[in-house]
Parts: structure tokens; sequence; C-alpha cells
């Protein structure tokens, strides 16, 4: 972290002036917010709770956080131990998903590739054997696909988690299949779904880009939220108002003191 820092100073130090700081994944999202005293007179960005964004792009974190404010969420365990996932496995509802549990740790020792769709017990202890004695990965209800439709929401909120600009729609495909970044998607309004999101950020209090993946489960009619990424969305451009504001634009707008102007999100 001390080399990043030091690295992103440096940068700045080029520059010479204020420079708007945005973070592409989890980890730039938690390195800032866990260094902003360092990085605050070179650069602008919103200021955040320091644990926050570690906490949101956990797993594990998330989940409890859901928990925490009443937010649908996928039945999830947290396995300690190969033990912990032999008597999971004898007990849980197949297919299950594994995902790596925490930022940093996903890429220095990952457990699995990426989102996991695991289709029987044994599928599970084979794999799990790889695992170590603390195995990194949340084990999460598989929420089926012919029951269920996928949403994205993009969004930026200002000091006071109040949304700046706000937008909604619906996943179609991803690569890799079912797990992976967006391939195909459209802009759909959804405000039952931008006012659960947003009740959320308000309570949880946090400021600056968020990229939100979500499941309608048609079961019971819920929205559970599958992931909170701290920071833009690969796919962020898909999303702009009548305005001409996207979520970058919105964040460098309000960082450099000039109003974000409003509009309806573009269809």
């Amino acid at each position: 972290a001390d080399r990043l820092v030091e690295g992103l100073l440096r940068i700045g130090r080029r520059i010479g002036r204020p420079t708007v700081l945005v973070p592409t994944d989890e980890e730039a999202a938690v390195l800032i917010a866990e260094h902003q005293d360092a990085l605050g007179d070179r650069f602008l960005f919103p200021r955040v709770a320091p644990g926050l964004p570690r906490r949101l792009a956990s797993k594990q974190g998330l989940h409890e956080l859901c928990v925490e404010h009443g937010v649908p969420s996928p039945a999830a365990v947290f396995p300690q131990s190969y033990d912990d996932i032999v008597a999971f496995a004898a007990r849980a509802r197949f297919p299950v998903v594994a995902k790596n549990r925490e930022a940093f740790l996903r890429r220095s020792n990952p457990a699995v590739n990426g989102t996991t769709r695991i289709a029987t017990p044994e599928g599970l202890l084979a794999l799990a054997r790889d695992w170590g004695e603390r195995p990194g990965v949340i084990l999460q209800e598989y929420l089926p696909r012919e029951e269920a439709e996928d949403w994205i929401v993009h969004a930026c909120f200002d000091q006071d988690a109040n949304p700046l600009a706000m937008f909604t729609g619906v996943k179609v495909r991803s690569w890799p299949p079912h797990a992976g970044m967006t391939a195909h998607a459209y802009v759909v309004d959804n405000p039952e779904l931008a006012d659960l999101a947003a009740r959320f950020v308000k309570r949880i209090g946090y400021t600056g880009i968020v990229d939100l993946d979500l499941r309608f489960d048609r079961r019971d009619g819920r929205y559970k939220l599958l992931d909170f990424n701290p920071r833009m969305g690969a796919q962020f451009r898909l999303f702009e108002n009548t305005s001409g504001v996207d979520v970058v634009r919105a964040l460098h707008l309000h960082l450099t003191g000039r109003p974000v102007p409003a509009g309806e999100q573009r269809a």
C-alpha cells in the first residue's frame, strides 16, 4: 500500500494541480479510502468512512451490512475450514455459488477465478481441497436464472449520501457467461430499485460512485443485492441523462465545485 500511495503522490506532483481520482476496481477504492489524509493534498475524491469501501468490497462484509439494514441478499455461509465445507455440502441445496471473500486476497491468493457455480456436493469438496486451511470464500445460495432477472444500478452520491445521478438497467449477458462482466445490457427506468439502492446507501453513509448488481427473485418478488462495487463500473457509459451526465461526469463536476445538471436517464 505504501508503494502505491507514493506512486500516486509522485504522479500528483508531476501534474501539479488538484486532480480528480476515480477508482476503477475495489482495490483502488479501498486504497484511496484508507489513505485519504496522505492523498488529500494532491487529489480530489469523495471523503468516506475509511473502513467502509473495504467492508463493501468484502463479500462477507457486504452480507453483514445487508442483514444489519434489512436489505435482501442471497443466503450465505463463510467457512473457516475444510470441515465447515464438508458440513455445508451435506445440508446445502445445490447448485451453490462460490466467490472470493475479500478484496486484495482475490488477486494474491484466489480460491476461485471469479463467481463460480458449483453443481454438486462432490464438485464442491473436490474444489475445496485446494483452498487451504482457511478458505477465503463465501458460499452463496444460487438464484436460478429461469426464476430471476439481473439488474444493475449505477449512481453517484454527494457527501451527504444523496444521489447526484442515478441509473437503472437490465443485465442480459455477461462474460464469462452468467458470472462475469456485463456484455449486453439496456437501460430501464425502475423507481423501486433506485429507491432501494438510495435508501441503503444513505443508511451506510457512502459517498462517491457505486456499481450495484442485484437479482430480482420472481419466487418471492424481492431484489437481492449480489455485489456492491464502491467504484465506477466497466459499462458506466451505458448510462447518461438528458443533460449528458454520467456517473464519472457527475463526480467530476461535484468535486470541482460545479452544479450537476439534472435530467432523466436516456432509455
